[in-house]
Parts: structure tokens; sequence; C-alpha cells
């Protein structure tokens, strides 16, 4: 008898056991990686005049960008830096020496400390504008620089002659390699 009291326990337990569960969806490790890392902070950087370039010693030989939608650069580069303004903040990064090089020194990749950067310029779109259309281009700029000018009689004025324009692209990424800023507009390259 006890056996059969026994046996009748434990019936229930071992078809507890044998019964299947439905088969569980599989884990999905690139979803719980990005949900970790939160939310991508997108960034818009400040358009960068005439005054705060010469401000901040950016002026020179090297490449600037304008974005499609701005009349104003955003992003300046030359062999040894790479600039934007975000926040009223100087953001700076140096070149990836091990990246391809462009005109005038300046490289294809650039990471800074908060930042990362990669440019792209369609050579086959260079447009050179000769000191004639240079002056015209420039006459805006000259404005400017003849009002800095007042304000600091000892300053020195130089113009470049030559300026080649590349349609191109520019993207930002945020410390965790994610795109915070992407557009499309102009490389203005020159001395």
């Amino acid at each position: 008898m006890r056996r059969i009291v026994f046996a009748l326990f434990l019936l229930p337990v071992l078809v507890a056991c044998g019964a299947s569960e439905a088969p569980e969806e599989p884990i999905d490790m690139d979803k719980i990686n990005e949900d970790a890392m939160g939310p991508v902070d997108r960034i818009e950087p400040e358009p960068l005049t005439f005054r705060k370039l010469s401000e901040h010693d950016l002026l020179g030989a090297g490449c600037n960008f304008t974005p499609d939608a701005s009349e104003e650069p955003v992003f300046v580069v030359d062999q040894t830096r790479a600039h934007f303004l975000l926040e009223n903040r100087l953001v700076g990064m140096s070149p990836d020496v091990g990246s391809r090089e462009l005109p005038y020194g300046v490289r294809t990749e650039y990471d800074g400390l908060t930042h990362s950067a990669e440019i792209w310029l369609a050579m086959d779109t260079a447009k050179a504008q000769d000191s004639d259309q240079a002056a015209d281009t420039e006459q805006a700029a000259d404005t400017e620089q003849a009002a800095d000018a007042e304000q600091a009689p000892d300053t020195e004025q130089v113009q470049s002659p030559e300026v080649t324009y590349y349609r191109g692209t520019l993207e930002i990424r945020d410390p965790r390699g994610r795109f915070a800023y992407s557009a499309t507009g102009q490389w203005q390259c020159g001395a």
C-alpha cells in the first residue's frame, strides 16, 4: 500500500518534469548593448565666424566645412588639428596619422577626448577659384576684417589667392562611436 501511495504522490512530479515549455526567443545581444549605452546625444555644431576663427587662431592652410543648410563653416581642419564649436566651447581633435591624406595635409579621420570625426571629399568635384573669383567671394569677409582692423590698427590682413571647393560629408561621432552629427555640404580648402 505504501508503494501505491508513494507512486501516486510521485506521478504528478514526474509529469511536471516531462512537460516541455515553449521555446524562448533568442537573446539579442546587440539590442541589450544598445539599451545599456543609452540614447545617442545628437549635436549641432555652431557656426565658426571669421571673428571666432581669429580669436582661436584657426586661420591658415587647411579646409573648412559648411553644411548645405548653413552659410558659415562649422568645422575647421588643418595638418595638426580639427575643431568645431559646441555650446560655445571649442572642441579639438588630433589627426589619425594612419588615415588617408587629403589636400593641404588634412586627414580623413580625427580623434578627440569627447568626439571623433570622419571627412569625405569628392575629389572629382573640385572647383578651383582664381584670385579674381576669390576676391568677389571674400568681399564680405573683407568687410568684417576691416571692422576688426579698425579696432586693432596694427593687425595685418592676408588674403589667399586660390581656394578649391569640394562636395563632401562630415560625420562626428560620440565617445561610444555612434553618429552624433552627419551632414553633406561644401569643403573649402586653401592657404
